[in-house]
């Protein structure tokens, strides 16, 4: 699976994004472009997006939260995936959480 972070996402990722989350088995509301977009207008936190395709089908997308430290450790941050990431299959959430390990 190829997996690519982004910090925004194109107009036509959007709409896709909005259904992979509908229509996935494995994902929720707190994985929304929405709820990212509150949380960044509301609390400050910086917004990536995770997208895992297979032969050009999305298998797996996490929205990633990143709240980072004040100074002097400003160059640190947390990180939060709530309720996700979203995937099709077990093996597509085994190897998502592989890829955010290493990332």
């Amino acid at each position: 699976m190829y997996f690519r972070i982004a910090s925004t996402l194109t107009p036509e990722e959007r709409d896709q994004w909005g259904r992979f989350i509908l229509e996935c088995p494995h994902a929720g509301g707190l994985q929304s472009i929405s709820w990212g977009e509150y949380q960044k207008a509301y609390t400050g936190r910086q917004l990536f997006y995770l997208i895992g395709t297979d032969k050009g089908r999305w298998r797996a997308a996490a929205l990633i939260l990143a709240r980072p430290w004040p100074w002097p450790f400003s160059a640190l941050a947390n990180y939060d995936i709530p309720s996700g990431p979203a995937f099709l299959e077990p093996e597509d959430y085994a190897q998502a959480l592989a890829f955010l390990d290493q990332w």
